[in-house]
């Protein structure tokens, strides 16, 4: 039997209507970034400011849909949502035509984004990794480790050659 990504794992979940704890105030709260949504009831701080940027920003999310489709139809199983909200956003900027206008987005949306959409095209379309709040959050969290020596060594030379260029 192969393994379900961690995206397939959430959408599972969010189908099966399971519940999880909110990072905020410990309440249960769905398993469905778009049921969360809908009720007002956030994961955690930074799906918070998400769901602010989804509400102020509908437009733009149909956008990016949009754009996931089409790449989705052009054979892509999988890809990144940085140039789907890069697309989207050049897209936007290009019809208002102003250059004072500019939009900007929070990298920490990214991953709710991809969720968001995720849930609404019904496909793992976008690989997630887990966030506050989720399953699997708190050992991931604990398994990350110092930069090992060869990594520090290596960023010190690259400083020193930036400082010297």
């Amino acid at each position: 039997m192969e393994k379900k990504s961690y995206s397939e794992q959430i959408l599972e979940a969010a189908r099966a209507g399971r519940t999880w704890r909110s990072a905020i105030n410990n309440e249960p709260v769905p398993a469905s970034i778009v049921d969360r949504y809908e009720a007002d009831k956030p994961l955690n701080e930074l799906e918070a400011e998400a769901f602010e940027f989804v509400t102020a920003n509908l437009e733009f999310v149909e956008s990016m849909i949009q754009f996931v489709e089409e790449a989705r139809r052009a054979g892509h199983r999988r890809y990144s949502i940085q140039p789907v909200i890069d697309r989207a956003r050049w897209e936007r900027d290009m019809k208002i035509r102003s250059t004072d206008s500019r939009f900007e987005i929070n990298d920490h949306v990214a991953p709710y984004l991809s969720r968001i959409v995720n849930e609404c095209i019904g496909a793992g379309f976008f690989t997630t990794r887990s966030v506050e709040g989720e399953p699997g959050w708190a050992e991931r969290r604990s398994k990350r480790t110092a930069p090992g020596r060869d990594q520090i060594e290596r960023a010190a030379r690259i400083r020193e050659a930036l400082t010297h260029a």
